[in-house]
């Protein structure tokens, strides 16, 4: 596997990881239910991550049959494919984001659906990347709905930086269900 690959794939790695963590700390009690008025639940977050995933995966996927069809550049390049700059964006939540209404969770949605439609949005990003190996990713570009032109590696650390960046807020619901007066003493 080209290194660049291989660097992308190990961080998605890494911060699906993570973000699996971060849910499975949670109490399956509480992985359903809203930290307060307004806010996601754990699981809501699994399920915005999962559609996000999907549809990431899918224009990632139209870009890469575009490219093959035309003639797409092997990769020669060897230099790192994940910017600081653009993962600490990617993590920072000291102001929210609103997303795309198509990107919006259920309002009811259960745990182990959001989960399982995660594993499956994740394996075909996964294997949309890996069967991409060899391909000059950094040449190849399109439209990020909250971030701009990004290339297709960005692409992968978006999508990566966003498990991180919700994982981050699965620990914030984790904290406040915690301190919640239901679940004291």
């Amino acid at each position: 596997m080209h290194p660049r690959m291989q660097e992308l794939l190990d961080f998605m790695d890494e911060q699906y990881a993570a973000f699996r963590a971060a849910a499975q700390s949670v109490p399956a009690a509480d992985r359903e239910r809203q930290p307060e008025p307004g806010r996601w639940s754990v699981a809501q977050v699994v399920d915005h991550v999962a559609r996000v995933e999907g549809m990431g995966a899918h224009r990632v996927c139209e870009k890469l049959a575009e490219a093959r069809a035309q003639g797409a550049d092997e990769e020669t390049e060897t230099g790192p494919v994940i910017s600081p700059a653009l993962l600490a964006m990617l993590t920072d939540r000291s102001s929210r984001r609103q997303a795309p209404e198509r990107a919006h969770p259920g309002p009811d949605v259960r745990f182990d659906e959001a989960w399982a439609a995660l594993e499956a949005a994740h394996g075909q990003v996964r294997q949309t990347y890996a069967d991409a190996d060899g391909l000059a990713l950094e040449r190849l570009q399109m439209p990020h709905p909250a971030l701009g032109v990004l290339d297709l590696y960005q692409w992968g650390v978006a999508m990566g930086g966003h498990e991180a960046r919700h994982a981050a807020q699965i620990r914030e619901i984790a904290d406040t269900l915690a301190a919640a007066p239901s679940n004291a003493g």
